[in-house]
């Protein structure tokens, strides 16, 4: 059986020029990486949450 250490340095020998999160959108990397539903209800934990776009027309730039 390979000690960590062996695994670790065959390891550093394979070479992977694409990312395994190229393609995803900052939702879906956040749920691979975490394990968690950025978008569910933090509260109830059953709901989904939407990104809304909130109008700034009335507010001074800075």
């Amino acid at each position: 059986m390979k000690s960590k250490l062996e695994t670790c340095f065959s390891q550093i020998e394979n070479k992977s020029y694409f990312s395994v999160l190229d393609g995803h959108n900052t939702f879906e990397v956040l749920r691979l990486i975490s394990g968690k539903d950025p978008m569910r209800c933090p509260k109830c934990q059953k709901g989904k949450m939407f990104p809304q776009v909130i109008e700034t027309s009335g507010l001074a730039p800075g």
